[in-house]
């Protein structure tokens, strides 16, 4: 019987890099990616729309934000959560919006 320490260091490296490569290769092969927009997925893809959101509790700031969107004719909606969904294609005007509606509220206060 052979012990570990008989056996040459080039045979054991090389054991070790493939049963370290099967390993790897088979965690890959069971990951999905979480991010819908890389899904291999395109079906269901097509039915699944991508959105963003923005949760805003404070009342006078999210009503504010809701009047901008309203003003520059931004589509949005407002989620079960109470969140206010978008297109994450309107994500820069939307943050711009946020920061010129909390400056606004914070020169008022």
């Amino acid at each position: 019987m052979k012990h570990a320490e008989d056996l040459p260091h080039d045979n054991i490296s090389r054991l070790t890099k493939t049963l370290l490569f099967i390993a790897v290769t088979s965690l890959l092969s069971f990951c999905k990616p979480s991010n819908p927009a890389i899904s291999a997925d395109s079906d269901a893809q097509a039915e699944t729309a991508i959105v963003s959101t923005i949760t805003i509790n404070h009342v006078e700031i999210r009503r504010d934000i809701l009047a901008q969107l309203q003003k520059r004719e931004i589509q949005y909606w407002i989620n079960e959560d109470n969140s206010i969904g978008f297109s994450p294609a309107d994500a820069e005007i939307i943050d711009s919006i946020y920061y010129e509606v909390v400056g606004a509220y914070a020169a008022r206060n």
